[in-house]
């Protein structure tokens, strides 16, 4: 299955998700950040865990209903300076376009960060079990972005791993 570039698609198409938010960090720093597997680990964290690096690919295990923890292959497509296109890739050839594109702000400092998401499940069963995914990619794709502004920021993302008051 082939999933366009995410950038080319109307915002009312159901399998695209768009977040944006505000920054305040450089784009060379929020560029480097999001290309970095350590980083990406972080940002991830609870969706799914990085397996290996490679040369060309990373290899992430998702977090998926029922148990499952399917492999995929996140492939990053020459970014420039203030934009990232990367493809996630299964086994069996399901995709998903990722797009993260990052300016500065007009009047004020900053950057603003938009994240696209642009995916479609093959068959009925893969689509029943994306709406069983949670968190649902809408929020999220939100969790990903904010976790990326909390690390530039102030250097470290929020937990409550280890804090005697998440019951």
């Amino acid at each position: 299955m082939h999933v366009p570039d995410p950038r080319n698609v109307e915002a009312t198409d159901p399998a695209l998700i768009m977040r944006a938010l505000t920054i305040q960090a450089d784009v060379a720093q929020v560029m480097t950040a999001w290309c970095d597997p350590k980083v990406q680990r972080q940002l991830f964290a609870g969706a799914a865990e990085l397996v290996e690096v490679g040369s060309e690919a990373s290899l992430w295990r998702l977090t998926a209903p029922l148990g499952r923890h399917p492999v995929v292959r996140l492939r990053t497509h020459a970014p420039s300076t203030m934009l990232v296109q990367q493809v996630l890739e299964t086994d069996d050839g399901a995709q998903a376009a990722i797009s993260l594109a990052v300016r500065p702000c007009a009047h004020r400092p900053g950057v603003e960060v938009e994240l696209r998401v642009r995916y479609a499940p093959d068959g009925l069963i893969e689509g029943l079990l994306t709406r069983l995914l949670d968190p649902p990619p809408g929020a999220l794709a939100g969790q990903i972005l904010r976790r990326l502004r909390a690390l530039l920021e102030s250097g470290e993302i929020p937990s409550l791993t280890s804090n005697p008051a998440a019951r």
